[in-house]
């Protein structure tokens, strides 16, 4: 008795395995509160206000952005830590995302340390506030960038690409 399977049988057991790690990947992407970006604008622009405007407010203001962001890092974490590792099928294996991702760093940076002294250039008043506004509202851009990346990891995984 031959217990092999048929070509047909095996690349449906094989599609069922790339749907189970797609549908892993797809389950485990669960993006952050939003709001966590508006505190993280508010923290660049009390930055910036605060060197603007040489304030202890914009100092005060920047602690409580910190310590907002860090509980929401913490519950974050903590959620994480109860659900089952999906790094096998979250690799950061995609070129393109990796471009993105460096370049999108590159380009917030440039921005946040950049932005204030080319302003500063043309005496636009409030330089650093403008570029912690800019900066945060790129961060805030950048949202849809993460369901992206994981739509095409998706899409790799059930063409067979991984």
């Amino acid at each position: 008795m031959d217990i092999t399977p048929t070509p047909n049988e095996a690349d449906e057991a094989l599609r069922q395995i790339r749907h189970q790690q797609a549908e892993s990947v797809r389950n485990a992407y669960k993006p952050g509160p939003w709001w966590a970006h508006l505190v993280l604008t508010a923290f660049f622009v009390s930055y910036g206000l605060g060197k603007d405007l040489d304030s202890v407010w914009g100092t005060v203001f920047q602690v409580l952005c910190w310590l907002i962001l860090a509980a929401v890092a913490v519950v974050q974490w903590r959620r994480r830590q109860v659900k089952r590792s999906v790094s096998t099928s979250m690799r950061m294996n995609d070129p393109l995302s990796w471009v993105l991702i460096i370049g999108f760093t590159a380009a917030t940076l440039a921005v946040l340390f950049g932005g204030p002294h080319l302003l500063a250039s043309f005496d636009v008043p409030f330089p650093h506030a403008i570029s912690g506004l800019a900066t945060g509202l790129m961060l805030i851009l950048a949202i849809p960038l993460g369901r992206w990346q994981v739509r095409r990891s998706i899409a790799r995984i059930e063409s067979g690409e991984r």
